[in-house]
């Protein structure tokens, strides 16, 4: 996609500051039918970014089929270990951190049964473990994304990482400098364990998410 010519002048100080969005305003550029419901964008520190769930090249707006095929196993998997009455898995949803940055996060663990979601998203408090599929998008993955779910001290943020057949976790947020401070590697073989409580582990073995060829 072209870049902006604008944006470039923004970021190098010669053009005015652009105008972010609040949540509320987020939303009701949905409801009003100027962003389509379900369109492939979040809203990260007040601005409207497309998602990028490729396989390597090609356009954002298409989901690549192993992007998608990892996403439904990871969601199958934590769905048949999470104990159905206090936490369930929250699939491509958004989820609200700040008053204006609603990202939508590929997989996300929450507190509570869906009905406690009727009037809105999760927030910082009701999510234990967020999860991006990356391909394209894995250094936006570590960088961005990695400082808004650390900023809301959410307790584990994992990244698969598609072209190196591995799992980044990470883990001990600290809000303040927007940063995991425990981050380690799952390879192809291993496997991972996702804490939801501390009387609750969740296992995912990678050859589930790596196939041998």
């Amino acid at each position: 996609a072209m870049i902006s010519p604008l944006l470039s002048e923004v970021v190098a100080g010669r053009a005015p500051e652009l105008m972010t969005f609040t949540v509320d305003q987020y939303h009701q550029l949905t409801q009003s039918g100027v962003l389509l419901e379900g369109a492939p964008v979040e809203l990260i520190d007040g601005v409207i970014v497309c998602k990028d769930r490729r396989d390597g090249e090609g356009s954002t707006m298409n989901h690549g089929p192993n992007h998608g095929f990892v996403v439904s196993e990871l969601f199958e998997i934590l769905r048949s270990q999470l104990h159905v009455a206090t936490h369930h898995v929250r699939n491509q949803l958004p989820v609200t951190l700040t008053d204006c940055t609603e990202p939508e996060p590929d997989l996300a663990v929450v507190v509570g049964m869906r009905a406690d979601y009727l009037k809105r998203h999760p927030g910082p408090a009701d999510i234990r473990a967020v999860i991006e599929v990356a391909d394209s998008s894995r250094n936006y993955d570590r960088t961005t994304k990695q400082r808004v779910y650390a900023s809301a001290n959410i307790p584990t943020y994992w990244v698969v990482n598609l072209p190196e057949n591995r799992l980044e976790t990470f883990r001990q947020p600290d809000p303040k400098a927007g940063i995991y401070q425990a981050l380690a590697v799952v390879d192809a073989v291993g496997t991972a364990e996702l804490m939801i409580e501390t009387d609750e582990v969740l296992s995912v073995p990678m050859t589930s998410l790596f196939p041998p060829a």
